[in-house]
């Protein structure tokens, strides 16, 4: 099993580089962006690479485009509901305790939007689900879920949406 995931914040144990991992390779290499490479990606071996913070903790950069679709998911003709999905038991306690930190303490509970994954995934999940709109602002619709209207599989802009003030859906 690969211990860094789609996301998450790297540091280069023989340059000091920072990067972000954007992929995983059947063969078991990272594919990462460094910064300042202009999108350039590079093939690395685990041993190299060092976890700086994991990308699933990450909150999404508010956006003005998020502003008007977030009062739609504030409404309750949007009957939005929020899910974390945690990849394995070793990734529970920190999607846990972010959402207890940006939730005002509230905990997530197994079985009620909230589930730890047996199979070991390739990440972390947080979705949105909504009843769909005709139109979307730009920001918002590059989250949408491929084939999936009414859906966002996004977990950093649910952690947005936590941050604002939103619950896991019970």
């Amino acid at each position: 099993m690969s211990t860094l995931s789609v996301g998450d914040k790297i540091k280069n144990r023989i340059t000091g580089t920072k990067g972000e991992v954007v992929g995983i390779s059947n063969l078991g290499l990272y594919e990462v962006i460094y910064a300042g490479s202009v999108g350039l990606r590079r093939n690395q071996p685990e041993a190299t690479l060092e976890l700086v913070s994991p990308g699933f903790l990450h909150i999404a950069e508010s956006k003005p485009d998020f502003a008007t679709f977030i009062d739609y998911l504030r409404t309750p003709a949007a009957e939005a509901k929020l899910y974390f999905k945690a990849r394995c038991l070793e990734d529970a306690p920190a999607l846990q305790d972010q959402y207890r930190d940006l939730s005002g303490g509230d905990t997530l509970v197994e079985g009620k939007g909230y589930a730890i994954m047996d199979t070991n995934k390739w990440s972390n999940e947080g979705l949105v689900s909504f009843k769909p709109l005709s139109e979307y602002p730009p920001a918002v619709k590059e989250l949408l879920a491929p084939n999936r209207d009414g859906l966002i599989n996004h977990i950093q802009f649910v952690w947005l949406l936590i941050k604002e003030g939103f619950k896991v859906s019970r």
